[in-house]
């Protein structure tokens, strides 16, 4: 590698957990897929604690998910549906940790953020029904808009190609994004 030149390699995985009574049980963990827009985000949010700050849970109440797009760069509205099935929630960043090269990033579903998704148009998050199948790490710029930055994104994918997590009554949607930022060719 040239002396002169520093590329970064970034890696990271999401482990989403149930909430439920203070109580945090993992249910899965996949790897993340990196947005172009990554290195930029990442360089802010080495400076900057407050750049990385919102995640995005989608869900649907139809019988099955489907897939998003994970290259590019895309906003939250990109990720809005036209279908009345599905929706997502905004999460913020409730927590943040940086140990050596890595950063890792908590959200947890919260009543706030699950009505104020039912109030922009979203279906209503419903026990036994609501199905989430995907997140987003984001920068937020102006939190009021949505025109967020998608940092990473993840597809709640088993080797069958197909996994989600439904929602259960009286539990959160908790998240867990860790980041492995390391130097490379």
């Amino acid at each position: 590698m040239n002396k002169d030149f520093l590329a970064i390699k970034a890696a990271g995985k999401v482990t989403v957990s149930l909430v439920k009574d203070g109580e945090s049980t993992p249910i899965a963990s996949f790897h993340n897929d990196l947005q172009d827009t990554g290195l930029e985000v990442i360089a802010q949010a080495l400076c900057d604690t407050s750049s990385i700050n919102y995640m995005y849970l989608l869900y649907t109440n139809a019988a099955s998910p489907t897939d998003i797009i994970t290259t590019g760069s895309l906003t939250a509205e990109d990720l809005q549906e036209t279908d009345m099935d599905k929706g997502f929630i905004r999460v913020p960043i409730s927590g943040r940790s940086v140990a050596e090269t890595v950063l890792t990033f908590q959200g947890v579903t919260i009543a706030a953020a699950t009505a104020a998704a039912e109030a922009s148009g979203s279906p209503a998050v419903t026990d036994g029904t609501s199905n989430f199948y995907a997140a987003g790490l984001v920068m937020a710029p102006v939190a009021a808009d949505a025109l967020d930055i998608l940092f990473s994104a993840a597809q709640f994918t088993n080797q069958e190609g197909n996994f989600f997590i439904t929602k259960i009554a009286n539990a959160q949607i908790g998240i867990s994004w860790e980041v492995t930022i390391s130097k490379g060719a």
